[in-house]
């Protein structure tokens, strides 16, 4: 899924950034992953599901409800 990225603000503050609703839940599972922690959604996992171990779970949002998710344990051998 594509994010419209540019720059927002004005002539004396420039700033660089994404926007939408992947960028959204993006943050989502960076935010509610603990330190340490990889949390990565179904569509990455579907990606690199040869290459990682990873264990399912949910994630609690505010607005969307439990987001699935998978825990990445490590590297495959």
């Amino acid at each position: 899924m594509a994010v419209p990225a540019g720059f927002i603000g004005a002539t004396k503050r420039l700033e660089f950034t994404v926007i939408g609703d992947a960028m959204n839940k993006a943050a989502r599972y960076c935010d509610k992953a603990p330190a340490g922690q990889v949390l990565i959604s179904p569509t990455v996992f579907e990606h690199a599901f040869r290459s990682i171990q990873a264990e399912p779970t949910t994630i609690g949002t505010k607005h969307e409800g439990d987001l699935p998710a998978y825990v990445v344990k490590g590297k495959r051998n």
